[in-house]
């Protein structure tokens, strides 16, 4: 009986530790809403993003980008104008934001939807977008129950407010298309690529992105067919999943990912990395902080998997935002040209 209850508690012990190290490679867990929305998105899909607007908002990385591009688009006088017209303030009223990019290599234009989640006047911002265009410009059409307006960009993008706290906008056959999955209460989810490398990020409560890249290595590899035999071209054709993810507060911590099906091609990649950044130290050789920025990137190699983790706490975000621009685009040139790749 002793014995028994000894390896009854080897064994339970055993599965907490697995248990452990699940929850560790799959980092947070989707929410209860994101998983919704992502099974209502339309098929194919060869990406999908994610933003927590109230967190970007609130946090020192947004204030970094505006620094580093030395433009406000907040304070810009057409955003108050707009503000102050509509009562809708994006960042205010905008909770979060799934973007979607269909499987169809065309114009994006014709290939991208949005579902934005937030506080919407739908009557107010008509009115406002009536009076600011011509009103043969925004027509309406009813849609299974649904109204949708449309956007005038080429006559492809409508928009739709399913519900006082839901706008969607993007590609005609993708915001209907995502209009009978809603009235359905489900649709056919996302890829099991895309789900795979998703399920593996860290953070997923802030930001973040997954694609499968079958469709765009198809189309790269019909394009450099006289490449077909090149060791990078074999490696990328080996790339089976692309994701990141960030956890944006005081400072920035990201996560980024790539799945391969050849161990040999994972490592090709793993170098390749690691050759840019040794790069990037030798470009800024002279600026020891920001030598010490890139000893703090983060490569991992475990099998399939490749991993580019970094973190940048509020002293590094200062010194992101005063890297000046000329000197950031030179160089990315000198790391095209440098990198092992």
């Amino acid at each position: 009986m002793k014995r028994n209850r000894i390896v009854r508690s080897f064994s339970l012990f055993f599965l907490f530790l697995i248990g452990v190290q699940c929850s560790r490679q799959m980092g947070e867990p989707l929410s209860e809403e994101a998983r919704h929305q992502l099974d209502l998105l339309p098929e194919p899909v060869l990406a999908v993003a994610y933003l927590n607007v109230p967190q970007l908002v609130k946090s020192s990385f947004l204030q970094s980008l505006t620094n580093f591009d030395q433009y406000d688009p907040f304070q810009q006088p057409e955003f108050q104008e707009f503000v102050q017209e509509t009562g809708f303030d994006p960042r205010r009223d905008i909770r979060e934001v799934y973007l979607a990019i269909g499987q169809q290599l065309q114009p994006s234009d014709q290939n991208v939807l949005a579902i934005i989640r937030g506080s919407f006047d739908s009557e107010k911002l008509l009115t406002v977008a009536r009076e600011k265009t011509s009103r043969s410009e925004i027509r309406s059409e009813p849609f299974q129950g649904f109204t949708l307006y449309s956007l005038p960009l080429g006559n492809s993008w409508q928009f739709c407010f399913p519900e006082t706290d839901l706008l969607i906008v993007g590609a005609k056959s993708l915001v209907k298309s995502w209009l009978e999955n809603y009235r359905r209460g489900s649709g056919p989810g996302l890829s099991p690529k895309i789900m795979k490398a998703l399920q593996q990020l860290t953070f997923k409560g802030d930001i973040w992105f997954a694609m499968d890249p079958a469709p765009l290595v198809r189309q790269m590899a019909k394009d450099l067919a006289h490449r077909s035999q090149d060791e990078r071209m074999k490696a990328i054709r080996s790339l089976q999943g692309i994701a990141f993810s960030a956890r944006v507060n005081q400072g920035l911590r990201f996560e980024g990912l790539g799945q391969f099906n050849d161990p040999e091609k994972a490592q090709l990649f793993h170098d390749a990395v690691k050759g840019a950044i040794a790069a990037a130290k030798l470009a800024l050789s002279n600026d020891r902080k920001k030598v010490d920025m890139l000893n703090k990137i983060r490569v991992q190699l475990k099998r399939r998997t490749l991993r580019v983790m970094f973190n940048l706490e509020s002293p590094g975000m200062y010194i992101v935002s005063r890297i000046d621009r000329q000197k950031a685009r030179q160089l990315l040139l000198n790391l095209r040209k440098m990198a092992m790749w």
